[in-house]
């Protein structure tokens, strides 16, 4: 995967001010030799995650898997050049693909097509428009009959009547309305949007090892932290109770932990004591909090304070809620990933959370890398738009040898690995 891998790296320096060509013979050293990009995606757990469950594992469109060994490469250049460097690169950049099935190898998940791994998330169709509809927590079911207009006995049946009956637009609109996870199933946009934005400042001293303080959840957000972690930093959990730290512990490795609500003065505290910030909430959440950028920033400019959304920080969509499967839906993987039928499928597990957290990572690195504050608005939906740019439909799927599935391209075969989980950083120095 090493030229497409490599092309990608380059990418997201340039993107972030670096001269990519300085680094193009360490960035070739990191990664992987490149194969044909189904056989990479074969090998990294994901495949095994995309598909119908009586069906064949699928490919994804593009080259996903040398585009997240670029990732981490980008991200293991930019590490070198700290100060406080811990000598470990955040993710091996041949391990990164396999981070699209780290909760899967945790959790037993597996396949299941129009349905998300998880189970969470079902596809549905109207009119050839098609929607992501998300129940993945009790308080989505309970507002189902809310979003219906009328009771409701089994929620996904009266999901599926109401988008026939609503239209796929109206649907999605008046879920966010109610902060349901839904969302069209989109094309990739053009151009391919960035996959993150960066607002200055101020200065900072970027010799003394960074605090950072991680107020998000689930999966996007703890991924980000964790390779600022295995970096070198400190970093320090706070917040809200967060499910996913008993079920994959592996993203909380080498970080703290503090139990703090949002209104807790020790909590404000520790914002203002912070050199990175990182949160997942929609934008309205902290500032009806006091706890915003714009209130830290202006107080602090040093601060390197990372925003992950599903939709960015700003335009009318900044208050829609989003979750990993729909948001891949709206960033246009999910219309590219097709079954032997022609059929959308969900693209791995909620494909949009662990490559918002990879991206989110090495741009945070990136800025403390600088001497200069601000805001990273990192968007799930605009990262996976970012990643499909330009890439094609694609079913290609594996096939049968014996008992087990491979992957094929011309001459070559890969066998369909399992999802694994996390290895531990491997050393450098």
């Amino acid at each position: 995967m090493t030229g497409k891998a490599v092309a990608y790296a380059e990418r997201l320096l340039r993107f972030a001010g670096l001269d990519a060509g300085a680094h193009t013979a360490a960035l070739a050293a990191l990664v992987p030799a490149e194969r044909a990009p189904v056989l990479d995606w074969a090998a990294s757990g994901a495949m095994a995650l995309t598909g119908r469950t009586d069906g064949p594992p699928l490919g994804a469109p593009g080259a996903q898997a040398a585009n997240l060994a670029g990732v981490a490469a980008a991200a293991a250049v930019v590490a070198r050049t700290l100060p406080w460097w811990s000598g470990d690169d955040p993710l091996a950049p041949a391990d990164a693909p396999a981070a699209l099935g780290w909760r899967a190898a945790t959790l037993g998940l597996r396949r299941r097509g129009r349905m998300s791994c998880g189970g969470g998330h079902r596809l549905f169709t109207c009119d050839d428009a098609g929607v992501a509809a998300g129940l993945p927590r009790r308080d989505d079911v309970e507002m189902v009959p809310a979003w219906a207009g009328r009771p409701v006995d089994d929620p996904w049946a009266a999901i599926e009547d109401g988008i026939s009956r609503m239209g796929a637009p109206e649907a999605v609109e008046r879920a966010q309305l109610l902060g349901l996870p839904f969302a069209l199933v989109s094309p990739p946009p053009t151009p391919p949007p960035a996959p993150f934005r960066w607002t200055d400042a101020g200065r900072r001293d970027r010799e003394r090892r960074p605090l950072v303080v991680d107020l998000t959840a689930l999966w996007a957000g703890p991924l980000c932290t964790l390779l600022l972690a295995r970096a070198g930093a400190r970093v320090i959990t706070a917040g809200r109770r967060d499910p996913m730290r008993e079920a994959l512990p592996a993203l909380h490795e080498g970080k703290e932990a503090l139990d703090l609500d949002l209104h807790d003065p020790e909590l404000a505290r520790l914002l203002r004591r912070a050199d990175v910030v990182v949160e997942s909430f929609r934008p309205r959440v902290l500032d009806d909090a006091g706890l915003g950028p714009d209130v830290l920033l202006d107080e602090r400019p040093d601060i390197v304070w990372v925003s992950i959304t599903g939709y960015g920080r700003n335009g009318p969509t900044r208050n829609r809620v989003a979750l990993g499967d729909d948001a891949a839906a709206a960033g246009g993987i999910v219309a590219l990933t097709r079954d032997t039928d022609g059929a959308p499928v969900f693209c791995a597990d909620a494909f949009a959370d662990p490559v918002t957290g990879l991206h989110a990572g090495f741009a945070a690195l990136r800025a403390l890398a600088g001497d200069r504050g601000g805001l990273l608005d990192v968007a799930m939906v605009d990262v996976v738009g970012h990643l499909v740019g330009g890439a094609a439909p694609v079913t290609e799927p594996a096939r049968r040898v014996g008992e087990a599935w491979v992957a094929v391209a011309g001459d070559d075969l890969e066998p369909v690995a399992p999802p694994r989980l996390p290895r531990p950083p491997r050393p450098t120095r």
